[in-house]
């Protein structure tokens, strides 16, 4: 036991060493986790310097470096380390630290005391006037801010879009009558290539042209396309612009689609519901997921923006309707899911 603590404070000591700055005082938020925390610790940043002031420094995974790109000004300096390796080390810090200057602040509730609440906490928002804690609201209380704490605006830079453009036009987007799908997941488990197959050959049949995203998971790319449908290459960088020039997307909860929906992406969505039994959850995801929709509808985001304008089917990964696959398609708001 001994031997561990000692192990745990060496951690702390480097990344201490590691993330002050050498010149002064400021502020160290740590995001080894999801897309989503990063952007809206991003999003937030502007609330963090009023609220706490001083300078204010992010640390990131490589793969998320372009997110603060979309908040210029939001940070005084951003250090960038490789996935993996902020990944571990941040594992090592679980549980130490304090809300102060220059002490490293891990934003994501599975790091803070109370982050084995997460999901029963959310629960509570499918009780009318019983309250609950979005995900959004999460963060505003790892980051002692109010409740009130407005998100910035994210800005989209010229190049990227006209990067994105040259790029639609090579792999044969076609502009508003395109439909990109997300069939891979991270954060839940996710739906069959079947259930995907059976949507595009429905979309096909619309006259959509549909695009499989490759970027696949945490594991690595996606070898091929879901059958009929063509392949895209979706980064953060692209995400925004490219979606926006095909019309739709359609994907399970996730980061990625809450950086979309979050920067209030000018595209129809559509997000699928994976209701997977709790024996089924991904490793590492917290304990206790007893209700799964609760942690993948929108109202669970806590942007109201996003509530009133995504249709959301629920699913289970077997025996799904044709004619549901085609509601699906269509978009069909009646349909979709309503808490």
């Amino acid at each position: 036991m001994e031997s561990t603590s000692i192990l745990h404070q060496h951690y702390w000591t480097a990344a201490l060493n590691y993330w002050r700055d050498p010149e002064r005082r400021s502020w160290i938020l740590v995001c080894p986790v999801s897309i989503a925390e990063v952007w809206v610790v991003c999003a937030l940043a502007q609330a963090f310097r009023d609220a706490h002031g001083a300078p204010l420094t992010l640390v990131i995974r490589e793969s998320h470096q372009h997110i603060p790109q979309m908040f210029p000004g939001a940070f005084d300096r951003i250090i960038v380390w490789e996935d993996e390796r902020l990944i571990k080390f941040s594992q090592r810090l679980l549980g130490q630290g304090a809300f102060a200057l220059d002490e490293p602040i891990i934003v994501h509730p599975h790091f803070q005391g109370l982050g084995r609440y997460m999901a029963p906490l959310t629960q509570l928002l499918r009780y009318p006037g019983r309250g609950g804690l979005s995900f959004t609201d999460h963060l505003r209380l790892i980051l002692q801010l109010d409740w009130e704490s407005q998100l910035t605006s994210p800005l989209i830079p010229k190049e990227w879009r006209d990067e994105a453009q040259v790029y639609a036009e090579k792999v044969g987007l076609q502009r508003g009558n395109s439909v990109i799908l997300f069939p891979d997941n991270n954060t839940n488990p996710a739906l069959p290539d079947s259930i995907w197959e059976e949507l595009t050959v429905a979309l096909i049949a619309s006259g959509k042209k549909v695009f499989t995203n490759m970027a696949g998971t945490n594991a690595g790319p996606r070898l091929r396309p879901l059958k009929g449908s063509d392949p895209i290459d979706i980064t953060i960088k692209s995400g925004i612009p490219l979606v926006e020039l095909a019309g739709r997307f359609i994907s399970m909860a996730n980061g990625f689609q809450f950086l979309l929906l979050a920067s209030r992406v000018r595209a129809e969505h559509t997000v699928l519901i994976h209701d997977f039994p709790s024996s089924s959850r991904l490793p590492g995801s917290s304990g206790g997921i007893a209700d799964p929709i609760s942690l993948q509808t929108m109202q669970f985001f806590g942007l109201p923006w996003i509530n009133s304008s995504v249709n959301e089917f629920v699913i289970q990964s077997e025996n799904v309707p044709l004619e549901f696959i085609r509601d699906i398609a269509a978009n069909t708001s009646d349909k979709s899911l309503k808490l």
